[in-house]
């Protein structure tokens, strides 16, 4: 089998299958030694200015990059409406909200209590709270993003990984690049297995500290989907009713509707 992929969906669209786990991704940048500088501030931003923009580092290696740059124009040119790419994780820009060490249940693991400072300490540097996802790679993702505005190209980003539920506006050189759908866990915990606060306190905060983020829910459980017409994409957050018992109940709990051209949610 081919590790990635590009399928063309009548005129309608172009799916593209990646890889971005196991073939050529680099090692993911190890934040922990920042924080036991002295200085942890001046040592995140030290960090932010220099390793971490590292243009060598890559999610999809040179030879997967260069691929989907060229199956990106190919698509527009032949015609299809929508470029919907497939990735591994997350590559919308999600930060820590400042207040979130105080949302942590008190019996959070050491572990998990860690990883929650490391989040608010990277926010306030300008960083995003994950690096295992594209928030690692800043250069890649950038490279992507252009690739996508230089083939103009009407780009969808699907996603999972998180187990929470996503919905961002992707930019890049202050421009639109595309939006990014990402999905919640089907039984798995998210958020809410952690942190006490209303789950609808959580994404206001969330929402008011990553500035691509356009909604998000922490709490419930499902999966997505997606509908595609010539001029419109509309993606459904579906949650479930219930995971603890077998239940074939689940309603739609958000949609988010983009216009082609647009690259931004309505």
């Amino acid at each position: 089998d081919q590790p990635y992929a590009a399928y063309d969906i009548g005129g309608l669209a172009t799916l593209f299958r990646t890889e971005s786990r196991a073939l050529a991704r680099s090692k993911s940048p190890d934040v922990d030694a920042l924080f036991k500088s002295a200085d942890l501030d001046k040592a995140l931003a030290a960090f932010r200015d220099g390793a971490w923009q590292d243009p060598a580092a890559t999610m999809l290696g040179s030879t997967q990059e260069t691929w989907l740059a060229h199956e990106l124009k190919r698509s527009v040119r032949g015609g299809a409406r929508w470029q919907v790419v497939g990735f591994g994780t997350m590559i919308g820009d999600a930060r820590a909200a400042k207040e979130s060490i105080s949302w942590l249940r008190a019996d959070a693991p050491p572990y998990l209590v860690q990883r929650t400072l490391a989040g608010a300490a990277a926010a306030r540097a300008g960083m995003p709270m994950e690096y295992d996802n594209w928030g690692g790679y800043p250069a890649a993702r950038a490279r992507f993003l252009r690739d996508a505005q230089r083939a103009g190209a009407s780009l969808i980003v699907l996603c999972g990984d998180s187990h929470n539920g996503w919905a961002f506006d992707l930019a890049q050189d202050g421009k639109p690049a595309g939006v990014e759908f990402a999905g919640q866990a089907v039984s798995s915990s998210g958020f809410e297995s952690a942190f006490t606060p209303d789950p609808k306190v959580t994404a206001a905060a969330l929402i008011a500290a990553s500035p691509e983020l356009r909604w998000c829910d922490t709490s419930r459980r499902g999966y997505m989907a997606l509908t595609l017409t010539p001029d419109r994409a509309s993606n459904d957050w579906v949650f479930v009713d219930t995971v603890r018992e077998r239940s074939a109940g689940a309603s739609v709990g958000h949609t988010a509707n983009v216009q082609r051209g647009r690259n931004r949610i309505a």
